[in-house]
């Protein structure tokens, strides 16, 4: 019984001795005041709000390249490549902070999106994915024998016929199955009709 009892109390030893050591370095660090916080961000750094996209990838209605430009595999199955085409994980879209736009509105149509700014200048509405009925905008493309393009994959400008592109903002955007509305703050008839 001599024999279990001396390591058993060598073993309480070292444990007594390991705690309050840290018993001590609490108190140590507790006398020497906060923590000072350092912070590595330029002076001209700005945060841009994120946006975070997910699902069908196949019509570039995320506006993300890299997705639809991936070549499909040809060791897996057509059911493999189905959910290939899906994105199911929220992914943070390039988009707003690579051009350091900030978005404050977007709008999903069938299988579209667009993206506005509520900025002065004259870029105020983009748009990406299916473009069958022009829903996005008419693009010239001519590669297409109709001479315009089906699928835009990245975000384009969209062009709005404005007459003071300066001084108008955009207030709301909205989608449909193969439409797209945009509301401006000024550039209407002057009974306040929609239209431009």
């Amino acid at each position: 019984m001599n024999n279990i009892q001396q390591p058993l109390k060598i073993c309480l030893k070292c444990y007594e001795k390991l705690f309050l050591r840290c018993i001590n370095i609490n108190v140590e660090n507790s006398k020497r005041g906060p923590v000072p916080t350092v912070s590595f961000v330029g002076d001209r750094a700005r945060l841009y709000p994120s946006i975070y996209c997910w699902g069908y990838i196949g019509t570039g209605a995320l506006g993300v390249f890299d997705f639809v430009n991936k070549k499909p595999d040809p060791k897996h199955t057509d059911a493999s490549q189905q959910t290939r085409l899906r994105r199911s994980i929220p992914y943070r879209h390039p988009f707003s902070y690579e051009h350091q736009i900030k978005i404050n509105r977007i709008a999903c149509g069938n299988g579209f999106t667009l993206f506005s700014s509520n900025t002065l200048k004259y870029d105020k509405l983009w748009g990406c994915g299916l473009n069958t009925d022009s829903q996005l905008t008419f693009f010239k493309d001519r590669h297409h024998p109709k001479g315009f393009g089906d699928y835009v994959i990245v975000p384009k400008i969209i062009h709005l016929p404005i007459k003071h592109p300066r001084s108008t903002r955009i207030t709301q955007i909205a989608a449909g199955r193969a439409h797209s509305i945009v509301l401006t703050d000024n550039s209407g008839r002057s009974n306040k009709q929609i239209g431009i």
